[in-house]
């Protein structure tokens, strides 16, 4: 059990760490484009900040799973990639279809990928209420 506990705190803080360099990103883009996003239309910058927040709200979904299925395939819980994906995807995005399980000594994980996806998902919704209020700022002449 500790050693499950382990490896999933582990893993946890790995995809945690890329999120977190991914919101430093975002901030540091965000904080380089002021000017010239200033200048966009409000429509027009609502609408772009949608969908760069939409893909890398994907791509933060995307690699937190592809963490999780690599340690699946460390462990040899799987036989194949596909399946570790699959159970990966099921389980962080919290839908649990249930049609494939992890073995009973490797099943705390199949929880610990569920509260990463959560927590990911907040951090997530969180980053995309702060870029709609950044695209909502209008500027203030100096």
């Amino acid at each position: 059990m500790f050693v499950q506990i382990s490896i999933g705190a582990a893993i946890l803080m790995v995809s945690m760490i890329f999120s977190a360099a991914g919101f430093w990103l975002i901030e540091s883009a965000l904080r380089h484009l002021n000017r010239y996003l200033a200048k966009l239309r409000q429509g027009l910058k609502v609408v772009i900040f949608l969908m760069v927040a939409a893909l890398w709200a994907l791509l933060q979904i995307t690699v937190g799973v592809w963490i999780w299925a690599w340690c699946f395939m460390q462990l040899a819980v799987f036989e194949t990639m596909e399946e570790a994906v699959y159970f990966g995807l099921v389980s962080y995005t919290t839908l649990g279809y249930g049609d494939v399980i992890l073995p009973e000594q490797w099943r705390l994980l199949g929880g610990m990928t569920a509260v990463n996806g959560l927590l990911n998902v907040g951090l997530i919704s969180a980053i995309m209420i702060e870029l709609l209020r950044q695209a909502r700022v209008v500027p203030i002449d100096d």
